[in-house]
């Protein structure tokens, strides 16, 4: 329920109720899987009906919470055939076969739902012989939609001699009877037996054609498919993105990213196909510039560019564009499954967005990996340390128009910070360090004061304008690589000119 709280305001506003009004509220929590809240609507109901029930029941099975399902079913003062094919389908998609047979059987009154669940729960589990039998035995009058479901499953389990003796039964064909078979012996290898078949169907449709393009793509007969494609009295975006991926297939990038250009209604499918394609054949600028180029990025095609790093062996790309996504823990999960070792670079990324996530568990677990790769990468030593000491950047103190991830940039490269680690690196152990700027003092180089010189030695006297910290001199925790650190946390020296740092004996 997207606007769930107006939703139930404007229901407990309402003068009077009727049952649709109660039950479109308990759908609405159910679907938004808000199941304690319609519990409780639902106890409070004062005249519950069929579809009250049957809601309640569909809510727990969309969840897979099948046990609560039949609680509800058998509470139920009178179930009615849509109750029963909610319980039969329930249990034939959770794989529990028996039960969906029981259901099956204490069904009153049979129709083509019950059978199609019943159907499902067979082919579901490879129990092809079962479903036969039932088919036999009943003397129930199957509906196309049933025969269907029955040469969908022999299709899918390469039973093309079974499917092909049911359809040839099949009292009232249709365009799915059609193009189930046609798909079948397609995509199962028979494409000389698909195009016979077509050619003499008389049921065609869009997906029809559609079919042998997928079908001949699938056998490597790229210019049948075009054929094919060409011939269409009509195209919809199934159509055009089949061809595409058939191109795809065939590493022919340059057709499919021309046929992707004359696409006149392109979706999330027709972008990530080209997307996908490029990537696997490396050429990783291309599939970039097309990424750049969808007008609205949904998860689906982030994905897509992600695997398409992923497979096409750039694991570096990948990695980055799980961190920009926020998606830390993926992250992670891919630099451990990576089948080559990742450098220290990859966990240094990961190391600084944990830092913008402040995720610092996952911050500690990369730092550790960079500190078994490099043990004087002091770069890393410093933040990770100071990180354990408490310190977190200020990025609420800085400009309020910049982004959250500018300003975590900002604040490494602030002029105190590198004042003070730059006096650090190049004073002795128990000489204080005097920093004056003509910068106004902020809460984040505070914070990293104190931090650094629980980490650091020696004595620091900050001067900014007219106020002064003096900081006691505490053991040092760790040692330092001068020349690695200033390669790390220097690398701007035009803001090095901005302030004026004297070593004072």
């Amino acid at each position: 329920m997207r606007h769930g709280r107006r939703a139930a305001a404007l229901f407990d506003r309402m003068p009077s109720r009727s049952t649709v009004s109660w039950n479109g509220m308990l759908s609405g929590y159910l679907v938004s899987g808000r199941f304690h809240l319609a519990l409780r609507l639902f106890a409070t109901m004062p005249r519950r009906d069929a579809i009250s029930w049957n809601t309640m029941i569909h809510g727990r099975v969309l969840h897979r919470d099948l046990a609560s399902a039949r609680r509800l079913f058998d509470k139920m003062p009178e179930q009615d055939t849509v109750s029963w094919n909610t319980m039969i389908s329930a249990y034939a998609s959770g794989g529990v076969v028996d039960l969906a047979r029981d259901m099956f059987d204490r069904t009153p009154k049979k129709d083509a739902v019950s059978w199609n669940g019943l159907l499902a729960a067979y082919f579901g589990n490879d129990r092809l012989e079962a479903a036969r039998h039932g088919r036999h035995k009943s003397n129930f009058q199957w509906e196309p939609v049933s025969w269907n479901a029955m040469i969908a499953g022999y299709v899918q389990r390469k039973r093309m001699a079974e499917a092909r003796q049911l359809f040839d039964r099949m009292p009232e064909r249709d365009v799915v009877s059609s193009n189930t078979t046609i798909s079948g012996y397609a995509r199962n290898g028979v494409i000389a037996e698909a195009r016979i078949f077509f050619d003499a169907s008389p049921y065609k449709d869009v997906f029809t054609w559609t079919a042998m393009v997928s079908g001949y793509a699938e056998n490597g007969m790229l210019w049948e498919a075009r054929r094919v494609f060409n011939n269409m009295p009509e195209r919809n975006s199934v159509s055009w993105n089949a061809m595409i991926a058939a191109y795809v297939q065939c590493r022919r990038m340059e057709e499919a990213e021309e046929l992707f250009n004359s696409v006149p209604c392109r979706n999330d499918n027709s972008w990530n196909t080209v997307i996908m394609g490029y990537a696997l054949a490396g050429m990783i600028e291309q599939a970039h510039e097309i990424f750049d180029t969808i007008p609205q990025r949904y998860s689906v095609s982030w994905a897509a560019m992600i695997a398409g790093y992923s497979q096409g062996g750039f694991g570096e790309e990948a990695l980055q564009l799980l961190i920009e996504m926020g998606r830390l823990e993926d992250a992670e999960a891919l630099i451990r499954e990576m089948p080559f070792e990742p450098d220290p670079t990859m966990w240094g990324s990961l190391f600084g967005a944990s830092r913008i996530h402040r995720n610092a568990k996952l911050g500690e677990r990369a730092a550790e990996r960079i500190f078994e790769m490099e043990p004087d990468n002091a770069g890393i030593g410093i933040g990770y340390e100071m990180k354990k000491a408490g310190y977190v950047s200020a990025t609420e103190m800085v400009w309020h128009d910049v982004e959250e991830e500018e300003k975590e940039h900002l604040l490494k490269y602030h002029s105190e910070k590198l004042a003070i680690a730059f006096g650090i690196l190049n004073v002795s152990p128990g000489r204080p360090i005097r920093v004056i700027k003509n910068l106004r003092d902020c809460q984040s180089g505070g914070n990293a004061r104190q931090h650094h010189n629980s980490i650091s030695f020696g004595k620091l006297k900050v001067s900014i304008d007219i106020r002064a910290f003096y900081m006691q001199k505490l053991p040092n925790s760790m040692q330092i690589s001068k020349g690695r650190i200033l390669d790390d946390i220097i690398l701007d020296k035009e803001l090095v000119i901005t302030m004026y740092l004297s070593v004072v004996g």
